[in-house]
């Protein structure tokens, strides 16, 4: 207050004003950010009397007799929900002796309701942050509340949701940030979905929706790196290590740190700031995971979801033989996609495979669970027998001529050696007329890979697969064909296609051979650090083909190359590193069954 006094000292003018600061506990879930003044009015329910400042599609029952029944559908205001019901257990969030709101939503088929909602006036091109704190008061994990926050009605914009929002987590902060295109009226919603049973009674409390800005986004300090281990065997899977560490920042309070899953911690470096974990997963497999980082408080500030993929080959004796099998390169070889017909062609008619038309007549095609849901003489499930779906082929029934029931052409290295397989079944009991099916190569004139003939009721599924190699890079077509047998029946089921590059397959002179000593394979890297190109000498153990290559921290090969013919057991090979970006690399050297692995650090 200003006091302007006269030259008497009295008092002329008393002026009152007021000084905003407008950084006033910001929620979290928004992010450091300067928050506005609160424009929710009584979003804490503190208001002298009941259910002041807002509006509900839910009925309104007197918080002045707590005790009485709250019908489904029914809202009230009160500090401890157990005075209602004695097994709804919750007192209001900040637990001051205030009020909350109680919503009994049980009604079992009750369309979606606002549970709570209010007016207000936004600024064009401004940045709201809308909160709210929600609780189940039940203890059961049937229909448990679904909840959102959405601006301009039930068919509005959903701002921020919690799902199945369960007793045991307590008080629950929701929140999310929208941004008005024009000036006006804007109405906020706290929307409770519809549940098919008795339950989702719930607590609602702390509303609030400010205008931010300056946000810091403190999650973008966090740094997640994922190391391998490029010295293990392929065998064994991949494994290594990954490092967590962020930036030091005076505006962002990142103080704790938990990771989804169970982890084998390495250690802290108290240098470098980095948190490491061990992992070891096998090939074929992910590992998703979540790092939280949390504040001096112990609320969560980010969560950042990552992926460990170790895609690289994996050993098996499958019909290709015991090798080490790449990436699957055949899409929805096993028909899950959730259309049809997606990612492959075919010489056959296709019948839709909603089954609105039961009948697929000769050379038809479709995609299906069972066989028997289209004829009562077919019997076949899908190859897994997981509910998927599988190729169904009505087998041509007049000419002679073979045909491509699936086809696919994804693009191969040169000089590699691939192996394609397929699982077939015959659906109909009977010896006339049975299934002879090929995989081929580039079209019904080009080579055939592998074949069955006569493929019979009672062999069940049959895998049918061999290995080609390619003589130059770019697309291959890959074609499942059947012969046909100029009569009925010929009617079967394709499943789990695949093409997947194999090497180093084991024969028995291999394995022989690998019980030898073998001389010592050697590499040194001139210069380390390196900046636009460094030396390798190496050390070779015959002359023999070697291969060397330049891999990232991702264990990505961003740099390579093969010598099919050295002359020298001791040679040379200058690489150039102009490509690279600044960091730490692996130079990996391989000949024959032997691998030796060399750090390399580029600077530039």
């Amino acid at each position: 207050t200003i006091t302007i006094l006269d030259s008497n000292q009295n008092v002329v003018c008393t002026l009152d004003t007021l000084l905003l600061c407008p950084v006033i506990n910001p929620p979290n879930c928004c992010g450091d950010c300067d928050f506005g003044p609160e424009l929710v009015y009584n979003g804490d329910f503190s208001a002298p009397n009941c259910n002041i400042g807002y509006a509900s599609d839910l009925m309104y029952a007197n918080c002045i007799q707590p005790g009485l029944l709250l019908n489904c559908g029914g809202y009230t205001e009160v500090a401890d929900a157990s005075a209602w019901q004695s097994n709804w257990q919750g007192i209001e969030h900040t637990a001051n002796g205030g009020r909350a709101l109680l919503v009994e939503g049980s009604c079992p088929g009750m369309p979606a309701k606002r549970a709570w909602l209010q007016y207000n006036i936004f600024q064009a091109n401004a940045t709201y942050c809308f909160s709210a704190w929600v609780k189940n008061v039940q203890n059961t994990t049937v229909s448990e509340p679904d909840l959102e926050l959405r601006i301009n009605g039930l068919n509005g914009t959903v701002i921020a949701s919690v799902t199945d929002l369960a007793y045991a987590d307590g008080w629950v902060q929701i929140c999310g940030n929208f941004t008005p295109t024009q000036t006006g009226t804007i109405e906020l919603d706290i929307v409770v979905q519809s549940k098919s049973l008795t339950g989702n009674v719930f607590m609602v409390d702390d509303i609030s929706c400010r205008m931010i800005s300056n946000c810091d986004n403190c999650c973008d300090n966090v740094h997640i790196e994922i190391v391998p281990d490029l010295l293990q065997l392929p065998q064994n899977g991949c494994t290594g290590r990954v490092d967590i560490w962020w930036d030091e920042d005076p505006n962002c309070d990142l103080s704790h740190l938990n990771v989804s899953g169970t982890w084998t911690m390495i250690g802290y470096d108290p240098i470098t700031k980095k948190h490491s974990y061990y992992y070891q997963i096998p090939f074929g497999t992910s590992l998703p995971f979540t790092v939280f980082i949390l504040d001096s408080n112990l609320n969560v500030v980010c969560n950042l979801d990552s992926l460990i993929d170790c895609i690289g080959p994996t050993r098996t004796s499958g019909c290709c033989g015991d090798c080490e099998y790449g990436p699957e390169l055949v899409i929805n070889g096993d028909f899950s996609a959730p259309a049809c017909t997606t990612a492959y062609s075919s010489d056959c008619n296709y019948v839709n495979c909603d089954m609105s038309v039961l009948y697929l007549g000769s050379a038809g095609y479709t995609e299906t669970t069972d066989a028997n849901l289209w004829n009562s003489n077919w019997h076949g499930t899908d190859h897994s027998g997981n509910g998927s779906r599988a190729l169904l082929i009505d087998g041509p029934w007049g000419s002679p001529s073979p045909l491509r029931v699936w086809s696919q052409s994804p693009t191969l290295e040169a000089n590699a050696t691939y192996c394609f397989s397929a699982w077939v079944k015959n659906v109909i009991n009977s010896t006339q007329n049975e299934p002879e099916i090929d995989l081929r190569i580039n079209g019904l004139n080009g080579t055939i890979v592998g074949t069955v003939g006569k493929v019979a009721f009672a062999s069940g599924w049959v895998q049918i697969c061999g290995s080609f190699t390619t003589s130059q890079a770019g697309p291959v077509e890959l074609d499942v064909v059947v012969l046909s047998q100029g009569g009925a029946n010929n009617d079967f089921m394709v499943d789990d296609i695949s093409c997947k590059k194999v090497s180093n397959c084991i024969t028995m002179n291999k394995m022989e051979s690998n019980v030898e000593q073998l001389p010592e394979l050697a590499i040194q890297l001139v210069p380390n650090p390196a900046n636009y190109r460094v030396k390798a000498d190496i050390q070779l153990l015959s002359l023999t083909p070697f291969q060397l290559e330049v891999v990232n921290a991702m264990g990505v090969v961003v740099l390579g190359y093969e010598n099919a013919a050295p002359r020298l057991a001791r040679t040379s090979v200058d690489l150039d590193l102009t490509g690279l970006s600044s960091g730490i690399y692996f130079m990996r050297l391989r000949q024959g069954g032997a691998m030796v692995v060399k750090s390399l650090m580029v600077e530039r």
